[in-house]
């Protein structure tokens, strides 16, 4: 038998977050909610997530948004609004999962990038952006002497840091690096 993919929320009470025509909806118990919408305790943990990250803090505050719900926008959009069939925030409000979310700004176009978007999490620990960019290169079929290259950094330095993006991945082959990237949607 053949079982279909059900995104988070759908199924169950967690949260899946999305961004769509500049809005943010959440799949949550069976429907869709929009920001609007949802509950008090939702906004309340979303707030408490980004006080536990200065980084963003100083961030939203450097971007001049004061409105908590134009900060709490803001964090999403960085950090929870792809679509990616994994819970955002779980059932319980206790959990919750930063994501690789793409964005046309990443490289240099966003004045904080790096600090908003600090990263994504992994099984095991944080996948930091220059993390984030040796997979996609791993995805796209580049060669170790390439990614070096590109990124300005030595051979030895790109074999610890893959090697550390397996430990934080929780995988053994560079095959499964490329395959988290594609799962992430790296690109």
């Amino acid at each position: 038998m053949i079982e279909t993919l059900l995104p988070p929320g759908l199924h169950d009470l967690s949260y899946e977050l999305y961004k769509r025509a500049n809005e943010i909806y959440a799949v949550h118990n069976g429907g869709t909610l929009k920001y609007r919408d949802f509950p008090e305790s939702l906004l309340n943990l979303i707030d408490r997530i980004i006080e536990q990250r200065p980084k963003a803090v100083k961030a939203l505050n450097f971007l001049n948004l004061k409105d908590p719900a134009d900060r709490r926008i803001k964090f999403i959009s960085c950090n929870m609004s792809n679509f990616d069939f994994t819970a955002d925030i779980s059932a319980c409000l206790k959990r919750f999962t930063t994501e690789y979310v793409p964005c046309s700004l990443r490289g240099g176009g966003c004045p904080v990038e790096g600090q908003l978007c600090e990263g994504v999490d992994a099984p095991n620990g944080k996948l930091s952006l220059r993390d984030l960019r040796i997979m996609t290169m791993i995805r796209n079929g580049f060669y170790d002497k390439e990614i070096s290259d590109a990124l300005f950094i030595a051979p030895d330095t790109l074999k610890t840091t893959k090697r550390n993006i397996q430990v934080k991945l929780g995988v053994q082959r560079k095959a499964m690096i490329a395959n988290a990237a594609a799962v992430m949607q790296l690109s």
